[in-house]
């Protein structure tokens, strides 16, 4: 028995010595090894920051580059991985010189010593974009226009100096478009100091811009006056239970208190007559609520507005029927707006709707008209599109405003 014992010690003695001389496999879970510093770093400057080319250690287990700045008193960093010898840096507010450290990443994180490297920030976006903006006064309130070509994440503060002369904020846009416009509305007529400045993700500010302005006195244009007109190649029809008088009684998210037009095949026109003539500033369009963006619903996706202070006596069905810009009653009406019930989310047709979505259509889709347009008193709805493509179409609720022309 003792033989035996004796036999198995020195087996399992034998074993465990082969075993811990077997050559390790891979990279050890951690080890001490600093990785080497990148290698000729270059700075090339770009608006708010810089792009650095750099090029990597020979270390068979490095992981990353690292980036290091501060902004603002923050500090910042970026990484690029081993596919990549460039890193971008961006966020700040002038084009004071500036400092990056670059520092070498191993898998086992053991991190290298620093590499200094100056860079020269190029003009910064909100100092860019402050120098394009554009304000004038506009019906209820100001337009404001500016430029964005980098489609750079930003956010517009508008301020206006109250009765104690001190400046209050109004209202705050938030843009990444290039070419930028917006309406501050329901400011009263009369003459205001407002000023702005441009404010980005890293809290750099531009400088202030004002401007004295009077905004032009609008209103919100009688529903009760407004009624059907209909013309050669205008649906003439509706659901009975949803009529056309639906759509001026000021109810919206309701669902069921819609017009709804039946069977009506796309394209297709209708016409209102407002009952005055108006120098009009803007209109708003709601979805039938419940149905929003839906493929379900007839809830319009693309049409134009158009509009007119006289009818012709043309009777011809070619004339009022004609679709192609230019022809028919084209030639005689002013094109208001080409509109689009806007998705915010950008998921197609038939996907999901999210509660951005959700919300911004509950609010109607907004349409500035243009200033220079001339007074109407008619106005016609030219439907190219639905969200769902079907041949109802349904408008919970329409809304305009302007000055009505004595």
């Amino acid at each position: 028995m003792k033989k035996i014992i004796y036999i198995l010690f020195v087996f399992l003695s034998v074993a465990l010595v082969y075993s811990c001389s077997e050559e390790q496999v891979g990279q050890p879970a951690t080890s001490g090894v600093v990785p080497g510093q990148v290698r000729n770093p270059v700075a090339e400057s770009i608006p708010g920051g810089a792009k650095i080319t750099y090029d990597l250690p020979g270390d068979e287990d490095l992981l990353y580059v690292k980036a290091v700045w501060t902004v603002n008193g923050v500090e910042k960093n970026t990484s690029a991985s081993l596919n990549s010898k460039t890193l971008v840096i961006k966020g700040f507010g002038s084009t004071d010189p500036q400092t990056v450290l670059l520092y070498s990443v191993s898998r086992s994180k053991n991190v290298s010593a620093p590499v200094s490297v100056p860079i020269t920030p190029g003009t910064p976006p909100v100092r860019s974009i402050s120098e394009t903006i554009f304000m004038k006064a506009a019906f209820g309130g100001l337009l404001i226009t500016w430029q964005n070509e980098a489609k750079e994440e930003i956010s517009i503060v508008v301020q206006e100096k109250d009765d104690e002369g001190e400046m209050k904020e109004i209202d705050v846009i938030y843009s990444n478009t290039s070419d930028g416009n917006y309406t501050v509305r329901n400011r009263p007529a009369e003459e205001r100091e407002f000023a702005v400045f441009v404010r980005d993700r890293w809290n750099n500010i531009s400088e202030v811009k004002k401007a004295v302005l009077t905004p032009l006195y609008e209103v919100k244009l009688d529903k009760t006056l407004m009624a059907r007109k209909i013309l050669p190649g205008d649906y003439a029809g509706e659901r009975g239970s949803r009529p056309w008088a639906f759509m001026f009684n000021d109810l919206v998210t309701v669902g069921s208190n819609v017009w709804h037009a039946q069977n009506a095949s796309l394209p297709r026109l209708f016409t209102i007559d407002l009952s005055v003539t108006a120098q009009l500033s803007r209109y708003t369009y709601w979805h039938r609520y419940g149905y929003l963006y839906s493929i379900d619903g007839g809830n319009l996706k693309y049409w134009k507005v158009y509009g007119t202070n006289t009818l012709s006596s043309e009777t011809s069905d070619d004339y009022w029927t004609a679709t192609e810009e230019g022809t028919g009653w084209k030639k005689d009406w002013t094109l208001l707006a080409d509109c689009e019930s806007f998705k915010p989310s950008g998921m197609a047709i038939g996907s999901s709707v999210t509660q951005e979505d959700m919300d911004y259509a509950s609010n109607g889709f907004p349409f500035d008209l243009p200033m220079e347009a001339p007074p109407v008193r008619y106005i016609r709805f030219h439907i190219s599109e639905t969200w769902g493509g079907i041949i109802d179409w349904q408008v919970e609720e329409l809304s305009f405003w302007g000055q009505e022309i004595k």
